[in-house]
């Protein structure tokens, strides 16, 4: 895999993760009190770790090619 094939997989992985994020908030949000609440919480806790994670990543590979 060259580096512009891995800022593509980054970037697409990034966008699903926020997506992830998102969605589990807004479960979260919609009703606290439901059993499946913190649940929803630490997914939304953890994707939002991994956008920075991999943003993080990114932002390397990127300055590496300039």
């Amino acid at each position: 895999m060259n580096k512009e094939e891995l800022i593509k997989c980054l970037e697409s992985w990034i966008a699903t993760a926020e997506s992830l994020c998102e969605s589990f908030s807004e479960s979260y949000n919609e009703d606290p009190t439901h059993p499946d609440a913190q649940t929803d919480m630490r997914f939304s806790e953890w994707y939002d770790g991994q956008v920075s994670a991999y943003a993080s990543v990114l932002s390397m590979v990127k300055e590496e090619m300039e």
